[in-house]
């Protein structure tokens, strides 16, 4: 048979270099389609993708919670300062009775 020739052979049944599965192997070079792939990370999955998603959204929650949180502080300390007012307005009504 022909798969059983010596020039046959090296094709057929190439010498596996290394341990490793040629599966997973990271090729050294890359195709000129795929410029723009990084071969050196694996693609995230469903659970880091929902993470993400999750931390997004809780950011944005806390973000306008804060911003809420600003406002009001703000508005009461514009109420304290006329209150302040009103308290030395009616003490000054006061002392002139």
């Amino acid at each position: 048979m022909l798969k059983e020739e010596p020039k046959w052979m090296a094709i057929c049944d190439p010498p596996k270099l290394g341990s490793g599965s040629s599966k997973r192997s990271i090729p050294n070079t890359k195709e000129a389609g795929d410029e723009g792939a990084d071969w050196n990370e694996r693609p995230g999955g469903r659970k880091a993708a929902k993470r993400r998603v999750k931390e997004k959204a809780n950011n944005s929650v806390i973000d306008s919670f804060i911003t809420q949180l600003n406002e009001l502080n703000s508005y009461n300390t514009n109420m304290n300062k006329l209150f302040k007012d009103f308290i030395v307005t009616v003490k000054e009504e006061k002392l002139r009775r």
